[in-house]
C-alpha cells in the first residue's frame, strides 16, 4: 500500500504546472480553480490514508477509507485533465493519464486485500459463533445449583421437600373441654 501512496505522490509536481487561473482568460469557468485545489486536498487525503493502511493492513475501515479517496481523487482529476487538454497542454494532460495507470494496479491490489479482509472477518465470525453455539451446548448440560444441592443431600427428586405445618385439632366428642379455673 505504500506503493500507491509513492504512485499518487507522483502527480504532485505535474500539478504544480497546472495553472487554470489562466484558464478563465480563455473562457474556461472559474470552478477550474476551486477544482484544483480540491483535488489536491484529495490527493493529500489519499496519500494520508495510504500510509495509515501501510502502518495497519488489517484494518477494514482504513481499507475502505483507501478505496474511497481513490474513487474521489479519479473522479477529480478526470475533470481537471478535461481542462488541462482543452485550455492548458494536451501533453500534460498526457503525463498525468500515464502517473494515473499505475493506479489501476494498485486499485486491483487493494480492491483483493478488501475482499481478503471481509472473507478473514468472515471466517472470524464463523469460527466465534460456533465457539458460543459449543459453550451455550456446555451450559445447558450442566446440573443447575439446586440440582446439585440435592444431589449432595441424598434427594433425588427436584421438588423441594415438604414442611409441616402445624394442625389445629378439633376437640373429640368424647373428651369435654376442661373448665378454666376460676378465681
Amino acid at each position: 500500500m505504500a506503493a500507491l501512496a509513492a504512485s499518487v505522490r507522483h502527480v504532485e509536481p505535474l500539478l504544480k504546472q497546472v495553472n487554470p487561473a489562466d484558464w478563465v482568460e480563455k473562457g474556461a469557468p472559474d470552478a477550474y480553480v476551486r477544482q484544483l485545489q480540491t483535488t489536491k486536498q484529495a490527493i493529500a487525503a489519499l496519500v494520508a490514508s495510504s500510509d495509515e493502511l501501510a502502518r495497519q493492513p488489517e484494518k477494514m475501515a482504513v481499507a475502505l477509507d483507501v478505496y474511497f479517496q481513490m474513487e474521489r481523487m479519479e473522479l477529480l482529476m478526470g475533470s481537471l485533465r478535461e481542462g488541462i487538454r482543452k485550455y492548458q497542454s494536451a501533453e500534460l494532460d498526457e503525463l498525468i493519464r500515464q502517473d494515473l495507470a499505475s493506479n489501476v494496479l494498485h486499485r486491483e491490489r487493494l480492491r483483493q486485500h478488501i475482499r481478503d479482509l471481509a472473507d478473514l472477518r468472515e471466517q472470524e465470525y464463523q469460527i466465534a459463533n460456533e465457539e458460543a453455539q459449543r459453550c451455550r451446548g456446555l451450559l445447558t448440560k450442566q446440573p443447575t445449583v439446586a440440582s446439585q444441592q440435592q444431589t449432595k443431600s441424598g434427594s433425588t427428586t427436584s421438588k423441594p421437600a415438604a414442611t409441616k405445618t402445624p394442625s389445629t385439632r378439633t376437640p373429640s366428642r368424647t373428651s369435654s373441654p376442661k373448665p378454666s379455673p376460676k378465681r
